[in-house]
């Protein structure tokens, strides 16, 4: 054989190569989706009964998970993802929670982050103002801050009555309302019924030193802290 006739059937036999090597993935993807037991949901986004609020939807067939208000506080306390449940269309994975059953919570994952805790629409939602909870942990939002991060916890149960109490009945007060640098941290609450999860509230303190909580660290709602609460978030 020639030599001129070698690149010829080196270029041939690549292309005959790269089609079967795209047959090959068609086929095995295929019949990876058509053999996978794992369901698939449709991702969808509308307006919440909440007013200003998003209520986030994955539904398959009869079931429905939704992440609306009560949901926004809802975090999952470790990076378990092992036990897949579902995939959504648009992209991401749907995993267990550990100490969740899936018929209660899930929790969406996309690009190897956790994206939200969203609760079975037949599961009654949490209510934190009935809740009992055990301990809370203080913390900064983002590790770069202006001041060093900050991060502590208590099971005082007279310091937890207290930040229950400001966020049931404290003095609600608009963000617009407060003039000057704000700083935001998050306080994580623990509790029996949060298995695997926390509840997350928003606290800030303004340039003034007085310090407001929030039902989540998006509501534009805050309320006065109380006293002892206030004395605790601002000590080192």
């Amino acid at each position: 054989m020639s030599r001129k006739k070698w690149p010829i059937f080196l270029i041939a036999g690549i292309i005959l190569c790269a089609i079967f090597g795209v047959a090959l993935a068609i086929y095995i993807g295929g019949s990876y989706v058509a053999n996978s037991s794992t369901p698939v949901f449709a991702y969808d986004q509308s307006a919440s009964a909440q007013s200003g609020y998003t209520r986030k939807t994955l539904t398959s067939e009869d079931t429905t998970y939704e992440s609306d208000y009560a949901e926004y506080a809802l975090n999952v306390t470790g990076a378990d993802n092992s036990n897949l449940v579902g995939r959504v269309v648009e992209g991401g994975d749907i995993y267990a929670i550990p100490g969740q059953a899936p018929s209660a919570y899930v929790v969406l994952w996309e690009f190897m982050s956790p994206v939200g805790v969203f609760r079975n629409s037949d599961h009654p939602a949490f209510d934190w103002r009935t809740a009992s909870f055990y301990e809370i942990r203080f913390s900064s939002l983002t590790i770069a801050t202006a001041t060093p991060p900050v991060s502590k916890d208590s099971v005082n149960s007279q310091l937890i009555q207290d930040v229950l109490t400001s966020l049931k009945d404290g003095e609600i007060v608009s963000p617009s309302q407060v003039s000057g640098d704000v700083e935001s941290y998050a306080l994580y609450l623990y509790s029996g019924e949060l298995q695997g999860m926390n509840y997350c509230a928003g606290v800030y303190i303004d340039a003034a030193g007085r310090v407001y909580l929030a039902e989540n660290t998006i509501s534009q709602e805050w309320h006065l802290a109380g006293p002892l609460f206030s004395r605790w978030a601002k000590l080192p």
